[in-house]
């Protein structure tokens, strides 16, 4: 009869004891300091991303790009967009006047052209290969590609503006001067691809990935308050209590907020 009473008295204890360790994992705080651990550590592998992405930018650039030249490189986006927008208008209303082409149409026809005048001037500065022995630039596979480019592109502008001139003589004077301005503008495009497209691309590729680091650096930074704002109350609510163990992404959290970020190099170095 002991043996029965005493296997009925911890009958509920049991449960009690299986009861509280259910509500210890299970607290609301504690979860919410899973969850923002779990965020940082989303946050630092985007980080440790960005950084290494920024990095391989830096390297192809072969240096770390001054104020100037970052303001440089916008200039020269700038007028790359400019650029464009003249030679679509230009080869734009030269096929509408000589076909029955959709404007939108005729529009992204131009716009190719544009782009091709700058893509074919990049290929033929980035493709010149130095040789070892002699130190003099060879020109490689895609140099001739882009020389190739470049002759299609030209004939190209020249028979659009040949086109241009069809059926109106009385303007012939007027006509001439347009097709020279259209070649015109077709050479710049090819001169801007060779001397600015490339480092003015790689340098607005670096502020992106620098805004994109920034962005991620500031997510651990609320994710790692949040972790420890959660956790600091799971402790108090259960401070009678055994706690839950930390996992390593709420340890990390709040590792870095109590550091205020990384300690190894300021953050204005780090970007």
């Amino acid at each position: 009869m002991q043996t029965t009473n005493s296997n009925q008295q911890n009958q509920p204890l049991e449960a009690k004891d299986l009861s509280t360790t259910s509500t210890r994992g299970n607290n609301i705080y504690f979860l919410k300091a899973k969850r923002h651990g779990f965020n940082f550590k989303e946050g630092e592998k985007q980080y440790n991303e960005r950084t290494d992405k920024k990095d391989s930018i830096v390297e192809s650039i072969g240096e770390t790009p001054q104020p100037f030249k970052k303001i440089l490189s916008f200039v020269c986006i700038g007028i790359a967009i400019i650029l464009g927008l003249i030679e679509a208008n230009n080869v734009s209303t030269t096929i509408l006047g000589n076909g029955n082409f959709n404007e939108t149409v005729a529009v992204f026809i131009g716009w190719a052209f544009a782009c091709m005048g700058l893509v074919t001037g990049e290929l033929l500065s980035s493709n010149l290969k130095k040789d070892e022995f002699t130190g003099k630039r060879q020109p490689t596979g895609r140099w001739y590609l882009g020389l190739a480019l470049t002759l299609v592109y030209l004939v190209g502008q020249y028979y659009l503006a040949s086109r241009a001139g069809i059926g109106a003589d009385e303007m012939l004077e007027t006509i001439t001067t347009m097709k020279w301005f259209i070649l015109g503008i077709a050479v710049i495009e090819i001169l801007f691809g060779m001397a600015f497209l490339k480092t003015a691309l790689e340098i607005f590729t670096l502020f992106i990935a620098t805004i994109r680091i920034k962005m991620a650096f500031g997510k651990m930074k609320r994710e790692s308050k949040h972790t420890e704002t959660s956790w600091q109350r799971y402790e108090f609510e259960n401070n009678s209590s055994p706690l839950q163990e930390e996992t390593q992404a709420i340890k990390d959290a709040r590792a870095f907020y109590d550091n205020g970020g990384f300690t190894s190099l300021p953050i204005s170095e780090q970007l």
